[in-house]
């Protein structure tokens, strides 16, 4: 969604209190490489997940976003931005994102996710989240349907990330 500049204290892109981590694909990653001439390993990490999280992610229904990162695991491993020491997002910068125009599908579908049963349902990412894109009643994201379609082509995109035969980054 087109951010607009919220109060210094940004719900995204800030983890300090939290275990939240974006996770990368892997078209996203190359594009950013790419663009910005970064080498991966300064800002993507590999996040080990336990092994009881990896099998509750497992048993999870097939349309949630636990079961679609297990999918997406190997060797019980996600690739994910860096969080600098702060909680801050890597390319947080001076509270605006380096990598606005080029940042993964995730960071562009925020703050909504979806849940891709038979039709796509487009719903708020985060039930505490105060900012001031999120439009939602009774637990569904109130949207144009502009932005509807705009969110449901994301996740789709996230999806068929999902389904392509995963390519390890390479080191």
């Amino acid at each position: 969604m087109p951010c607009s500049k919220c109060p210094p204290r940004v719900h995204c892109c800030k983890f300090k209190y939290s275990n939240g981590f974006v996770f990368v694909g892997t078209k996203d990653a190359d594009n950013i490489r790419k663009k910005y001439g970064n080498d991966y390993r300064k800002f993507l990490h590999l996040k080990k997940f336990s092994r009881i999280l990896v099998s509750f992610m497992k048993k999870e229904p097939s349309y949630s976003e636990a079961y679609i990162r297990y999918t997406q695991l190997k060797d019980g491993k996600l690739p994910v931005l860096k969080i600098k020491k702060n909680g801050d997002c890597i390319f947080l910068k001076r509270g605006s994102c380096a990598v606005y125009k080029d940042r993964p599908l995730v960071c562009q579908l925020y703050p909504y996710w979806f849940l891709p049963a038979k039709k796509i349902h487009i719903i708020p990412h985060d039930p505490d989240l105060k900012c001031k894109l999120l439009k939602e009643k009774d637990g569904r994201a109130q949207l144009t349907k502009s932005e509807l379609k705009r969110c449901i082509s994301l996740a789709k995109k996230i999806m068929k990330e999902e389904r392509d035969s995963y390519k390890p980054i390479k080191k």
